[in-house]
């Protein structure tokens, strides 16, 4: 058996036995019958992760998840800080609410006690068009040049789009 080969299937000997160990660990878990989740707004890959979550949720524990979708951010995050939601589906502006950056670079945001419960990737990207007539043809065409951007959406800015679930305090 070659090196490539052997390590393919440790990989899938160590996912299972962490997949088989985390079931055995999850099924101690005592939850409240409800929690709530801020998500992307309805019909995104975010918010349907979401629901599927609280589906999962519901056939293991008995939970019922209520899913609030949220445009940006800051709307995401806002009900978290207020303590009327226990989780967020966001993006990497929820890592500028942690570090008290861009919107979140105030005395009532940042830095925010985030914990990351679950990472996802999507195939999202980011992208800028331009009329025909600006002769723009290169990023580096945009220099000097004025850029609409989504208010209280960082991660807009920032190009990194990532869906990821936080806690921000113990449930």
């Amino acid at each position: 058996m070659n090196s490539t080969r052997r390590a393919a299937l440790f990989s899938i000997a160590a996912a299972t036995a962490a997949f088989v160990a985390a079931d055995a660990l999850a099924q101690e878990v005592k939850l409240p019958s409800t929690l709530t989740v801020t998500a992307y707004d309805t019909g995104t890959a975010g918010f349907n992760i979401a629901v599927a979550i609280g589906k999962a949720f519901k056939e293991k524990y008995g939970t019922d998840v209520r899913v609030l979708p949220a445009g940006n951010d800051v709307a995401r995050l806002a009900p978290l800080r207020a303590g009327r939601a226990q989780v967020s589906a966001s993006g990497v502006g929820a890592f500028y609410a942690q570090e008290g950056l861009f919107e979140f670079a105030t005395k009532d945001w940042g830095p925010q006690p985030l914990r990351m419960l679950l990472g996802t990737m999507d195939c999202n990207g980011v992208s800028l068009g331009v009329a025909a007539d600006t002769g723009l043809k290169e990023a580096k065409d945009l220099r000097g040049k004025r850029i609409g951007f989504v208010v209280g959406a960082p991660a807009l800015k920032g190009g990194a789009l990532t869906v990821s679930l936080f806690l921000a305090k113990e449930v």
